[in-house]
């Protein structure tokens, strides 16, 4: 009996708490509902200003960019190739009105002009075409991609002399840009007066008669600097040499002052070709897609965090860079490429020291550890235990780096 009792008054008070919770889940239910009705509710007068534009309580996300899984080169390409050309007559039918302007383009280049073509779309098959109806012999024309990562002005130049000179030329065009162009442009001058030659010289070079130049995307990222773009506007001026150039960037034009937009005497063309950029993206390094090092970002990301850092950090990779392709010409190949040949860390410090760098092992080893975390600088143990430090770049993109960093 005295069992039976307990029971029920252990059901009775399991019901009374089990109440006492709905009830509390109720009223404050309630109470919500109330303040809800009145924050909703109208309000007029000068108070509804300030409550229609009231702070919005932030909603944040976890979702990251660093959450996405890394694009690898075969999903890359799988997906370009699934994706079908659109517009195809369109943009045939505008392509074909752009080659209506090819006569006038032409008399436009004989009148003393430079081209630049600009608008929206790649401009590269259009310049192409027009390259064939100029062209005169294999050494009238010489075509540079502007939008190639690891081309130098140096490379540009070049290039341009020996079409200018020959191939087999013995001539020393100079140890860097601003020589390799003086000597070109002192080799037209001086065939430009004409009959001044000797006999001797006419053996060794035959310079020609006019030279056009043609380059894709002028405003490429590795033609981008002031030298480059001053060393352009100098070979463009000269009265023997014609430049034909395209730009996609909206703001290229800033990249030129009063005197530049002066020597490259250009006249303006609206080339608007709505053209996917197919090759000049195909060799791009944007999406950063990793090929097993677990490095991304290539050059140009290493051009965002040098322009991040101090001089003396800069000054600091400039140097590990020129010891490492010293090395490279040197012929200290390492086993596992070029990759591999580094400088010493007691090297590296004590150049630093010298060049006033640094003064302390501590600032050098804060210096190099900003170069680690962005997978800058690799290091490691050679056989007698000594700490060797490298870029991790090929030969190609550490010269680009250090003609960023010299520039």
């Amino acid at each position: 009996m005295d069992g039976g009792l307990l029971a029920d008054e252990e059901a009775i008070g399991g019901r009374k708490k089990h109440g006492g919770r709905n009830t509390k889940t109720a009223s404050r239910k309630k109470k919500k509902q109330l303040v809800e009705e009145e924050i909703t509710a109208p309000i007029d007068g000068p108070d509804s200003y300030f409550f229609q534009n009231r702070k919005a309580r932030l909603v944040t996300s976890n979702s990251t960019l660093a959450s996405l899984p890394m694009l690898d080169h075969s999903s890359y390409f799988r997906l370009i190739r699934e994706h079908g050309p659109d517009h195809v007559e369109d943009r045939a039918h505008l392509e074909g009105l752009h080659r209506q302007n090819f006569p006038q383009w032409e008399f436009e280049l004989t009148q003393g002009f430079n081209l630049l073509l600009y608008g929206y779309g790649s401009k590269r098959n259009l310049l192409m075409q027009f390259a064939k109806r100029i062209y005169r012999s294999p050494r009238s024309l010489v075509i540079v991609n502007g939008y190639v990562p690891t081309l130098t002005i140096k490379d540009v130049l070049t290039a341009v002399a020996k079409a200018i000179i020959g191939p087999n030329h013995t001539m020393r065009l100079g140890s860097n840009p601003n020589d390799t162009l003086d000597t070109i442009l002192s080799i037209l001058d001086t065939h430009t007066a004409g009959g001044q030659e000797t006999g001797e010289e006419e053996e060794e070079y035959a310079p020609v008669s006019h030279l056009t130049i043609l380059i894709h995307n002028l405003d490429g990222e590795p033609l981008r600097t002031t030298r480059a773009q001053v060393l352009l506007s100098r070979l463009s001026s000269h009265p023997k040499i014609s430049l034909i150039a395209s730009t996609d960037h909206i703001r290229a034009p800033l990249l030129w002052d009063a005197a530049r937009v002066s020597q490259f005497n250009f006249l303006w063309h609206d080339a608007t070709t709505f053209a996917p950029y197919s090759v000049e993206s195909s060799i791009d390094d944007s999406l950063a897609l990793v090929s097993g090092t677990g490095r991304a970002g290539g050059t140009k990301g290493v051009k965002f965090v040098l322009a991040s850092l101090p001089m003396n950090a800069k000054s600091l990779y400039r140097v590990l860079v020129s010891h490492q392709l010293q090395g490279i010409e040197d012929g200290a190949i390492g086993a596992a490429g070029e990759e591999e040949v580094g400088v010493e860390y007691k090297v590296l410090y004590q150049k630093a020291v010298e060049e006033f760098i640094c003064s302390n092992d501590m600032a050098f080893r804060t210096l190099l550890k900003e170069f680690q975390d962005h997978q800058m600088v690799s290091s490691k143990k050679d056989a007698q235990g000594t700490d060797v430090l490298w870029a991790p770049f090929k030969k190609e993109e550490l010269e680009t780096i250090l003609e960023d960093l010299v520039a």
